[in-house]
């Protein structure tokens, strides 16, 4: 970004409040349990995926679980995202299907929403190649929730 190659962007980092019921209990769970605990939590997956689905332009959300998570909010998400384009990447992804993507991101067609799994280099080497399209103008909104 020092060097203008990317457009500026904006980290935004929402804490999710949760009743004290709930913290009592996860704060006694091991790091495995409160992580699936986290990824399962129906009001929090709602959350995301109204967020997601209330941006205007390109969305990116990362996860780290295909099957806990990233499969339930490609779910949601692909439920309500009334014709937007949801693309759902992770490590099983063939690559003719992640050129394919690639493709459409080069002709910068507009992507309304990304799911991107953060697992193997291929993928990770995708995230930084959309990563870079969506930071590089013409796309100077982009937005980057941490929840």
């Amino acid at each position: 970004m020092d060097q203008k190659h990317l457009a500026s962007f904006k980290i935004k980092i929402l804490a999710l409040q949760y009743k004290d019921e709930i913290r009592k209990t996860v704060a006694k769970m091991k790091y495995q349990d409160e992580m699936d605990f986290l990824v399962s939590h129906e009001p929090r997956n709602k959350f995301i995926k109204n967020l997601a689905l209330s941006l205007e332009g390109n969305t990116l959300l990362l996860f780290q679980y295909v099957e806990k998570h990233g499969k339930i909010l490609q779910e949601m998400i692909e439920s309500e995202a009334n014709g937007r384009k949801v693309f759902f990447i992770h490590g099983g992804v063939k690559g003719e299907e992640r050129d394919e993507i690639r493709g459409i991101v080069e002709k910068k067609e507009m992507l309304s929403l990304l799911l991107v799994m953060v697992l193997s280099l291929p993928v990770l080497t995708l995230e930084i190649y959309i990563l870079s399209y969506l930071h590089h103008p013409p796309n100077p909104r982009f937005e980057i929730f941490s929840l």
